[in-house]
């Protein structure tokens, strides 16, 4: 790794919002049958440590999955039994699509659940859109997790890309699924669907060549915003990330805040036991099945039902392989035995190379507005309470300095900005309808014409950037950034308009306390955990360093925060 590298990585890894999926994954092995006890005592250790986020098991439709625990099902009544009441960390759920409906869930203010993750395998992306948009009206924060990624072809990812672009739900998933990827395609995948989708690109890794850690890093490196681990890496099969390695990088490596006592304590008195029991780990037939793609119960069914050595089981896999399958088929490895029980091991192949895939979105066209108003001074107006507070002065300041307005999301009528700039979804559909006529309209690259359409008849201009994991620059009025935050995206395109000076009020940050605001309008999703507002305040200190920097080698003059600030180092106070 080099020096650019290294350094990018230590700041990506500081804003990686990491998910615990110990009782949903490892519920795989034991049918979801923990105890309440049990299950309560790993969320009161996992809410010790300070991660972003527990998910405690699947949402599944009554009457499905017969004979499973009460993980399978994760009522309201039940998490309320184990979570405590003062719980910084939020609280997770996963449905898989076609085991889950709509009417599974409460309106999310009468629900323990912030967070849904909607599993999905090739062929029910459309439904779990549709689910995924449900689910979001009803106030909850949603992932899709696309899992099995290795099985998609070429044409299929590229199908897959296009669907999550045109939906609203603004966090996607790569799940490794059988634990078949390598670092290099791990940070292949993760740029495409960045690049591609305009989204928040979480990763879920699986440990059968042991690469867990490998491939989680390169994700980070990529831009990955989530990262799923588990306890001592417990999950099906070979198992997942191990937490405890993940935070302890974080701790020892990045000085990140999080707390690794209460875990050690747990796998010390709990999970050494309790892995010699359920039996996860790495072992050489999950290794075949990873490289091979295929679920890792067929390695299991060849042999404990066929009594295979292990090259017959890597010559069947490897015939199991060409069918693609996304999950267990029984018939289907009967099919497979019977025709070719004792075939002979041959090479593998792999059959995407992610490189080569192309999606039209990477290159989006320069915008008009390029040099637009070049020399004049600019002012960006953020969502901040400041903006608020300090609203007569701003304009006063404003009008007599003859500033170009550059506002962002919902300004509430409380000023009409020259321009008027949307980048994420479902902000646009809620509040692109308010936008003055007297403002030209900006719209971010990663809303789809469709949406766009769908919300407003009036005209408008794109802002184009480019997701990238290196550092902030501006390529032929492209902005090349890995943040999607409107009002530091708004910085970047007054340089792209010419802009001579920039100052900037809203741009508050997130607060530190607990129960803050940090926009002066409601939202149902609005304020953060203690931290998640770390992770925030961090990943945004981080593209207004870069943008400084940029500024500065290209001979401009910084940018001004002229609104009190968590932003200390940018603010400049007695201008308005």
């Amino acid at each position: 790794m080099n020096s650019d590298q290294d350094t990018r990585l230590k700041k990506s890894i500081r804003n990686v919002k990491i998910f615990d999926c110990t009782l949903r994954d490892g519920g795989h092995l034991n049918n979801w049958q923990f105890d309440k006890e049990f299950a309560a005592k790993v969320v009161a250790a996992l809410a010790e440590t300070n991660i972003h986020c527990i998910e405690v098991g699947y949402r599944s439709t009554p009457g499905t999955f017969p004979g499973t625990g009460t993980w399978r099902f994760s009522k309201e009544d039940d998490i309320r039994a184990i979570v405590p009441a003062d719980i910084q960390s939020k609280i997770a759920v996963m449905g898989d699509v076609g085991k889950i409906r709509k009417d599974d869930f409460l309106p999310k203010e009468e629900s323990v659940v912030d967070i849904v993750r909607l599993a999905f395998y090739p062929g029910h992306e459309e439904e779990a859109v549709e689910l995924g948009h449900e689910l979001l009206d009803m106030g909850y924060e949603v992932y899709l997790n696309m899992m099995g990624i290795v099985c998609y072809t070429e044409d299929g990812l590229k199908k897959l890309i296009n669907t999550m672009y045109d939906c609203r739900v603004p966090n996607v998933v790569v799940s490794d699924s059988f634990g078949s990827l390598m670092p290099s395609e791990v940070y292949e995948l993760v740029q495409l669907f960045i690049k591609g989708t305009g989204k928040k690109i979480g990763y879920h890794a699986h440990n059968n060549l042991e690469m867990a850690f490998a491939n989680s890093m390169s994700a980070i490196d990529a831009g990955a915003s989530s990262i799923d681990a588990t306890v001592y890496g417990m999950g099906r099969g070979a198992g997942n990330l191990p937490l405890e390695v993940i935070l302890s990088h974080l701790y020892h490596i990045e000085e990140v805040p999080v707390n690794i006592v209460p875990l050690l304590e747990l796998i010390e008195n709990d999970f050494i036991k309790l892995r010699k029991e359920l039996n996860w780990g790495y072992n050489l037939h999950y290794m075949i099945s990873g490289l091979l793609k295929c679920h890792p119960k067929y390695a299991n069914a060849l042999l404990d039902d066929y009594k295979m050595d292990m090259p017959t089981v890597w010559a069947n896999l490897m015939e199991l392989s060409k069918e693609k399958p996304v999950s267990f088929d029984k018939q289907l490895l009967e099919n497979v035995v019977q025709k070719n029980g004792s075939v002979k091991a041959h090479v593998m192949r792999r059959d995407v190379k992610y490189s080569d895939i192309k999606i039209e979105r990477e290159t989006p066209k320069p915008p008009d507005y390029i040099g637009r108003h070049a020399g004049k001074d600019f002012l960006i107006l953020g969502n901040g309470p400041s903006l608020k507070d300090n609203i007569d002065e701003i304009k006063k300041f404003a009008k007599d300095n003859e500033l170009i307005m550059l506002g962002a999301n919902y300004l509430s009528g409380l000023a009409t900005p020259d321009y008027h700039a949307f980048n994420n979804v479902n902000r646009f559909i809620r509040y692109g309808k308010f936008v003055d006529a007297k403002s030209k309209l900006l719209v971010g690259s990663y809303i789809s014409n469709s949406i766009v359409k769908s919300v407003i008849g009036k005209e408008y201009e794109r802002l184009p950037y480019m997701n990238s994991p290196e550092k902030f620059d501006i390529k032929d009025g492209i902005i090349q950034s890995n943040c999607g935050t409107i009002s530091v995206l708004l910085i970047g395109t007054a340089i792209v308009m010419g802009a001579k000076k920039i100052y900037v009020a809203g741009l508050d940050g997130y607060k530190d306390m607990y129960g803050k605001k940090s926009t002066f309008y409601s939202e149902t999703q609005d304020v953060p955990t203690i931290l998640e507002s770390h992770s925030l305040n961090s990943l945004c200190e981080r593209y207004l360093d870069e943008i400084t920097e940029y500024q500065k080698q290209n001979s401009m003059e910084p940018f001004k925060i002229i609104t009190k600030t968590s932003y200390f180092e940018y603010y400049v106070g007695g201008i308005l």
